[in-house]
């Protein structure tokens, strides 16, 4: 954002405009520096920012990490871009460059985000309300556009299935349910999945396939994924599939075949 030089790109959250609303104290660092207002990454703070609290505060004050050894250290160079035209526009306001701090100092103990939510959040936040149910409150209450999400998945299944219920005996979240009565039912709930693909990889008959999600996934509804009216086989054996024999049967009926036809080599 802050290297664009073609404003072609746009924020919904930590804009400028919120930044500079929320500060009292001009002192910034990302999280594994100093300073009161945290930022992903010294470089988001644009030369526009370093301006403006020069000219509210008469200083800004930024700490850096240990920026070589950060996984983005490649945004140190947009900082400094950002640093070099601030200074220059300072210098066309009459005022010293001085007035920008600019440190090193790594944060002493491990930062620790305030969960806190701000006065205008339009929900107030249940106690030890769990991060995946943090997320939906914010979601329901503020989604706008559909967007690809990769913290959930979407499923389908095919005919493939028989009901084995091992889908929902390796899922870790309770994200799929299957119902067994006059009709063979798979729900499943992606605001619950955690994108593990245990399902996909436990499922015998490659009956599950992974599908895009969107943000709006994760918004609670149970999906009616596939059905099967019941039957009852010649066995006895109650089954869920367009097959005429149960699959127990059909394992027999394949082992009888195999056995004959290896006594048929023999001869």
């Amino acid at each position: 954002y802050s290297a664009c030089e073609n404003d072609a790109i746009d924020l919904n959250r930590n804009t400028d405009i919120e930044i500079i609303k929320s500060v009292e104290k001009p002192s910034f660092g990302c999280i594994f520096a100093e300073g009161e207002n945290k930022l992903s990454c010294i470089s988001r703070i644009s030369e526009n920012l370093i301006t403006y609290f020069v000219l509210k505060f008469g200083y800004i004050s930024i700490y850096t990490g240990d920026c070589n050894n950060c996984k983005f250290k490649n945004s140190l160079e947009v900082f400094k871009k950002n640093l070099n035209k601030a200074k220059e526009i300072l210098k066309a306001l009459d005022i010293s460059s001085e007035s920008i701090k600019v440190s090193q100092a790594k944060l002493r103990k491990p930062f620790e985000p305030n969960l806190g939510i701000p006065r205008r959040s339009i929900f107030k936040v249940k106690e030890n309300l769990l991060k995946r149910d943090f997320l939906i409150e914010l979601v329901k209450e503020n989604i706008k556009n559909r967007a690809c999400y990769d913290g959930t998945i979407n499923l389908s299944i095919n005919d493939n299935c028989d009901f084995c219920s091992i889908c929902e005996s390796v899922c870790p979240k309770g994200a799929i349910i299957i119902e067994k009565d006059q009709t063979a039912k798979i729900y499943f709930n992606p605001s619950l999945c955690s994108a593990c693909k245990n399902c996909i990889d436990a499922c015998p008959k490659n009956a599950i396939l992974e599908e895009k999600a969107f943000v709006d996934d994760l918004i609670p509804k149970a999906l009616k994924l596939f059905e099967k009216p019941k039957k009852i086989c010649s066995c006895g054996n109650v089954y869920y599939t367009d097959a005429e024999i149960c699959p127990e049967c059909k394992i027999k009926n394949k082992k009888k075949e195999e056995l004959l036809s290896y006594v048929k080599d023999l001869f």
